[in-house]
């Protein structure tokens, strides 16, 4: 193994007692813009850095327990200038607005045969997984590994956006300045970017690592580590909003775009005449007032057309004509998908323009305050109580060049959480927002939506939509609670997504279209005695032999789990199209009782209870698409004396 020219400092600057530490920094390499294309000299150049341009420093773990070890990471660059350049006239290198910074880092080697979990952004608002047979496959814009490393623990890598920079992680092979042998299974690229021109200075933190016994745990410590370093809160000092506990409904897949109040009504009367208890509805994207030529926000009325007696008739038949207890509606984090109409005076007090010409809501958290609390303030007296925002990572793409990833996110995601707060009592679904620099830079908001949009229509994205929830959580279900998007109630997949929303710990919603309810799917999400729908205590999230495996390819059915009080509930889901999996139960020491729950043709009915003695094990055979529930406790076994 290649020895770290930086390895990690105690928290008193020492370094880590014992052997070289496990985590290092190689090498550092800045890509600059050189400002001389304008000569016929070349536009970018790299240039060498310091390995202590990256700072790795041993923290300890709250709680006082020796496991997990924890790491973090700072970056602290300032771009050497060439001599003879005109400095005084800012005629400068400056680091590149994207990759300014890239970093060789030293990490455990996985274990042989293990293959390491991703998660990383695939499109601008989305993040999902996947496994990879060595860390040269790590894919770009990767925010989080796990996997377990020679000795048998688990490994925790966690890239953040900080105050002004955001981090990623890549594999460090290729042409690039970091490429190392193939057969080098220790080493990373920590990628540092600014999403702004003009910087010659890069100061922030930039990721954590742990090495512990148990996974939940060392991703637990990272995230609450960051989280505490940002001042951003948990999921756990996130209480979820009252507004949208129940049943929901949301207009998207059954109106999309043409959404009005007439239609909303006819499928409230379906609802009525089939006796389900719909505590809330979202009026998704279509209501608002806008130019559907240019995308743009035009004010803060609902539509005329489709809504003509204005929004509050709407709310008010909702509440007083069929006992909804909550409505809210669809939000664009930019005004809308292209920002806000230029003639619309009124909101041009709060608003920026970005490169391209798009209006949108200012950076500064006051003007954005503005902006929002006008907008919410509007909506609180038509009587509505809470706001799914959308759009939400386009902002540091429409402003690239121009903010940095703080500048672009920060100001404007304190403002929405505190009108939010103070007019909805906190109730936001945070939407299409996966990338970093929104997640880690929302101070309160409770829910993010964890997936890319369901696909009604197309039951063969069942399982990425599924693993994208299931394993994002990891991440982000320590942070927030997850939203795993709306489902329909007919569909050959249904109770599936049922069961799966229900364990999410986040908003549980069809979207069914007129005439097309299941009643009894819905019904039996209810508990039989209170009629109300259970929350788990922590969002759902893969089984420890779920975590590195591809369960769209691996033999093992993908196993999720949530609490619910003392009891463990495990949901066995088969991914493999035209194939079965199996679903597999261990006990530790102690032996359990595992019941298994019906699901889909006789709800509510227990299909039969095992006892698996200490160490022993059950094996449950899942079909493509359909789900094994089962319901975990401690076997109490009779004293044999």
């Amino acid at each position: 193994m290649h020895e770290p020219s930086n390895v990690a400092v105690a928290p008193n600057g020492a370094a880590s007692a014992g052997t070289s530490s496990p985590i290092g920094v190689r090498c550092v390499t800045a890509h600059v813009d050189t400002g001389r294309a304008a000569y016929g000299e070349p536009a970018t150049a790299n240039r060498q850095l310091p390995a202590d341009a990256i700072a790795v420093t041993t923290m300890d773990v709250p709680a006082g327990t020796p496991d997990p070890l924890l790491w973090r990471f700072d970056v602290d660059a300032e771009l050497p200038q060439p001599e003879g350049r005109a400095a005084a006239f800012q005629e400068q290198e400056t680091f590149t607005s994207i990759a300014g910074l890239e970093a060789a880092i030293d990490v455990p080697a996985p274990a042989p045969g293990i293959t390491p979990l991703c998660l990383y952004q695939h499109k601008e608002w989305w993040m999902r997984p996947t496994w990879v047979q060595a860390l040269a496959d790590v894919p770009p814009r990767t925010q989080m590994l796990l996997y377990r490393c020679v000795d048998g623990r688990w490994v925790v890598l966690l890239a953040v956006s900080g105050d002004d920079v955001r981090a990623d992680f890549a594999a460090a092979l290729g042409g690039g300045p970091h490429a190392v042998s193939n057969t080098d299974d220790c080493a990373l690229r920590l990628i540092v970017s600014s999403n702004k021109t003009g910087r010659t200075i890069m100061r922030d933190v930039v990721c954590y690592a742990a090495i512990g016994k148990d996974p939940y745990r060392a991703v637990r410590v990272c995230v609450e580590a960051a989280a505490r370093r940002l001042g951003v809160s948990t999921r756990r000092e996130r209480p979820f909003p009252e507004a949208l506990t129940g049943l929901g409904w949301c207009t998207w897949d059954s109106l999309g775009r043409e959404v009005s109040e007439s239609a909303i009504i006819a499928k409230m009367e379906e609802f009525r005449a089939k006796d389900v208890p719909i505590s809330w509805v979202l009026i998704d994207d279509g209501w608002s007032d806008t130019d559907r030529v240019h995308e743009t926000l035009r004010g803060f009325d609902a539509d005329h057309e489709r809504f003509p007696h204005g929004l509050v008739h709407t709310v008010d038949l909702l509440k007083r004509r069929y006992g909804v207890r909550s409505v809210g509606v669809w939000q664009a984090f930019q005004g809308y998908w292209a920002g806000i109409d230029p003639e619309w005076a009124a909101a041009q007090s709060a608003v920026t323009c970005t490169a391209n010409g798009c209006l949108i809501p200012a950076a500064g958290q006051d003007a954005a305050a503005r902006f929002w609390d006008t907008w919410d303030t509007h909506l609180t007296a038509a009587g509505v109580d809470f706001v799914k925002v959308d759009s939400q990572s386009s902002t540091s793409v429409m402003t690239r060049g121009s903010e940095s990833y703080g500048e672009a996110t920060w100001g404007r995601h304190r403002a929405l959480d505190t009108v939010t707060s103070d007019l909805f009592d906190g109730a936001l679904i945070n939407c299409m927002g996966m990338s970093s620099e929104d997640y880690w830079h929302r101070p309160t908001s409770p829910i993010t939506r964890t997936s890319d949009d369901y696909l009604p229509h197309h039951p063969e994205s069942l399982a990425e939509h599924l693993i994208e929830n299931a394993y994002c959580a990891l991440l982000l279900g320590e942070l927030y609670h997850c939203d795993w998007d709306m489902f329909w109630t007919e569909h050959p997949h249904a109770w599936t997504h049922a069961v799966l929303r229900v364990m999410s710990g986040g908003p549980v919603y069809c979207s069914d279209t007129l005439g097309h309810t299941d009643a009894a799917v819905l019904r039996a999400l209810l508990d039989p005695v209170t009629g109300r729908l259970r929350r788990p205590d922590e969002p759902a999230r893969p089984i420890v032999d779920s975590l590195l495996a591809d369960p769209t390819r691996s033999a093992r059915a993908l196993g999720v789990e949530a609490r619910f009080g003392g009891e463990s509930v495990i949901a066995f889901i088969g991914l493999r199209e035209g194939e079965s999996q199996w679903g597999v139960i261990e006990a530790g020491d102690e032996p359990l009782q595992v019941t298994e729950l019906a699901v889909g043709d006789a709800p509510n009915v227990d299909r039969g209870t095992v006892v698996i003695p200490a160490h022993g094990r059950e094996r449950y055979e899942v079909a493509y698409g359909r789900v094994r529930l089962l319901r975990i406790r401690i076997a109490c076994v009779p004293d044999a004396s």
